[in-house]
């Protein structure tokens, strides 16, 4: 509003409420008023006009000094205290405090909660060692990978120089890493401290000393800064975003709109760089466009939603027939974990709780209480099998849902170690007693017994899985307050920028070796027990393919149908050994894979016709959820020796067929 007609509407309204008044009455007031945000000042005219009881406009001039003062000081302040954030962080904290500052009159409120809000935001900031805009660019963040891994490199060549006995490979890894610590990242590296002591005692640490040269390989590798500092700094972004409020209901649901918009430019880019794409194979002359590849794999959310309803139907159909009962849990963090809260009527407001966690430390918290519950069902010899889901509340904070089989007479035991473990950390949140009950937990912990006279365990399940994927069959997020396809949009965005898994299958037979054995399209002959499990994996049949292989119990070593993979040894960037599985074996072996696939651009020159082959997902894997194990010290099955598949001595060995088009072909 211009000046003049300002000190015109400020002089009628002064009139009105005082009488007669002078210019130099307006133009004090006008002074005042000048000294603060034009939204709080026009509400402190008016309250101010409103709470003076004296007609006198000297008492009003008195009063409004008093709390113009007052909110001067706390505006200096408040510029003080954001100055040395991002401009556009600033901005929004500002804004925030003003809104918060109007509803209030006195500023305690306010003031405590921008402090809190700046202090979570000056330890985000501080976890970057650079300045922010130094990363505002892809080719400045290049240059900073360089320079860092470079830092790493001195270290190394420092410790190598100084090294006069046998190689320390302990105090090697820990002088190379020191940049990376400074970042807060670390290749994976094993237990340096149990490392050392059973070396100490004798032990042979030779294949994790491998794996510490492998860590130092990335460390001094500029390729794996530039991933990590990317990483990072979306990170930063997004958790800077949850702190300042731009990421709840009725805001931006789960992710920022900046976070979502970078996530669908990312899918647009991918999905038109596969329709460019044509997948070659040239030893068994097959063609196939690779978007059609993607249709029909794991990675469509379609698929993937079936899949694993498949496989929650067939565990449901096996604890029926074993009589085991159901069991709903939701399991949730503590208060100090969550930046936004909902009120009963869907408005959000700020968590003083919250400590200014991130949802991936959240879900590192989460998963540490699982593996304590794992752990104390394992010592008490409890027995369970179903699903986990892991969903973001609408501030992105995760919680997990689980549907869990056990034995009736087990179920309560198990009911209270999930319970307890879950409620560990901060119980006088919930005013619980000495001796609480399970019924006492929630929000923390809820929990609900499946009854087959009100639905099936994974019709219960059914929304959760279809919400987080794709949003079918769900007409309304009520979390998010929109609808369920643009949520599930949303909810892909944060799994992925957090790096957070949203399904895992909890016990029975592994998924990979499924997946594998839905590629073979023929009996195969002289093995009855891989046999049995193509079948029952061809049929859809979960349980089929569970009790074929080992049953609900059987551990995974002793499962009779495993992966069937080879080695390439230290074929990897890093020398390390890739594996690669081709097919599935129990007493003998069966190709599921064909090797020799090459990626090239649509009209490229080629002087062979490929026969076009409309069945991708038997021709080589792409898959989400469940993939199969990459760390070599996971339970994976134990590999089997290189195969040259041109020998044909050796493909008959493990009974593998010259030609295995055969059995990947109906």
């Amino acid at each position: 509003m211009r000046r003049d007609n300002f000190e015109s509407q400020l002089a009628k309204i002064l009139s009105n409420a005082f009488g007669k008044i002078n210019v130099a009455d307006t133009q004090c007031v006008m002074a005042y008023l000048a000294s603060i945000p034009e939204p709080i000042s026009n509400k402190l005219l008016t309250d101010t006009i409103n709470d003076t009881t004296s007609n006198s406009i000297q008492d009003f001039k008195k009063t409004l000094k008093v709390k113009v003062d007052i909110l001067s000081t706390d505006f200096k302040w408040m510029k003080r205290l954001i100055g040395s954030l991002p401009e556009q962080t600033a901005q929004t904290l500002k804004q925030e405090y003003i809104r918060r500052r109007m509803k209030y009159q006195n500023g305690r409120s306010a003031n405590i909660w921008l402090r809190k809000r700046v202090t979570f935001l000056l330890e985000v900031c501080r976890s970057i060692p650079v300045p922010l805009h130094y990363l505002n660019s892809e080719k400045r963040r290049l240059q900073i990978a360089n320079e860092w891994s470079k830092r790493c490199l001195i270290m190394f060549n420092k410790v190598m120089e100084e090294q006069t006995d046998d190689l320390d490979i302990f105090r090697l890894i820990v002088a190379v890493k020191q940049p990376a610590d400074v970042w807060g990242f670390s290749p994976v590296l094993p237990d340096l401290q149990m490392l050392r002591s059973q070396q100490k005692q004798g032990e042979d640490i030779n294949s994790h000393s491998q794996m510490i040269a492998r860590a130092i390989a990335r460390l001094v590798d500029s390729k794996w800064w530039l991933h990590q500092i990317d990483r990072r700094l979306k990170q930063y972004q997004e958790h800077t975003a949850i702190i300042i409020g731009k990421v709840r209901a009725n805001v931006s649901p789960y992710v920022s709109n900046h976070t979502l918009q970078e996530y669908q430019s990312r899918k647009k880019y991918n999905l038109s760089w596969m329709q460019l794409m044509l997948l070659i194979n040239e030893q068994y002359q097959l063609e196939l466009p690779l978007i059609e590849a993607v249709k029909s794999s794991i990675s469509n959310p379609h698929n993937r939603r079936v899949e694993l309803m498949v496989r929650m139907r067939g565990f449901e159909e096996l604890a029926k027939e074993q009589g085991f009962v159901g069991e709903f849990y939701t399991l949730t963090a503590p208060s100090k974990y969550h930046s936004w809260c909902k009120d009963k009527k869907g408005r959000t407001f700020s968590n003083s709780l919250y400590q200014g966690f991130t949802p991936h430390q959240t879900q590192q918290y989460l998963c540490k209480q699982w593996s304590k519950i794992r752990a104390k069902l394992e010592r008490q010899n409890i027995k369970t099998f179903g699903f986990r889901v892991v969903e973001p509340h609408h501030d992105g904070t995760p919680h997990w849902h689980l549907l869990l089989f056990f034995k009736p007479e087990e179920l309560e035991q198990a009911r209270g170690i999930i319970c307890a473990y879950t409620v560990e950390h901060d119980p006088q949140e919930l005013n619980l007693s000495e001796n609480f009950t399970p019924d006492q937990c929630s929000p923390r912990f809820d929990y609900k017994t499946m009854d087959p006279e009100k639905g099936s365990a994974t019709g219960y399940i059914a929304k959760y899985i279809a919400k987080n994927i794709d949003g079918a069959y769900v007409d309304i997020d009520s979390e998010a307050n929109c609808s369920s396809q643009l949520a599930a949009e949303r909810v892909a965005a944060w799994a992925s920028l957090w790096h957070i898994r949203q399904f895992q299958q909890i016990g029975g037979a592994p998924v990979t070796v499924w997946r594998e054995l839905r590629r073979l399209k023929q009996v195969i002959p002289d093995d009855e027990v891989l046999e049995m499990a193509r079948k029952a994996a061809d049929s859809a049949d979960w349980q089929g393919y569970i009790e074929a292989n080992g049953g609900i119990d059987c551990k995974r070593c002793q499962r009779p149908v495993k992966l069937a993979k080879t080695i390439n040894s230290a074929s990897g960037r890093y020398d390390e050994d890739i594996t690669k599985i081709f097919g599935v074996m129990a007493t003998r072996s069966i190709q599921s894979r064909l090797d020799g696939w090459e990626l090239r651009e649509y009209g490229s020159e080629s002087q062979i016709i490929y026969k076009p082959v409309s069945s991708p997902n038997l021709a080589f894997p792409l898959s989400s959820d469940s993939c199969a194990p990459w760390r070599s010290d996971n339970n994976c099955t134990p590999t089997i020796p290189d195969i040259v598949f041109d020998k044909c001595l050796e493909v008959q060995d493990i009974g593998i067929s010259k030609n295995p088009l055969p059995f990947l072909s109906g």
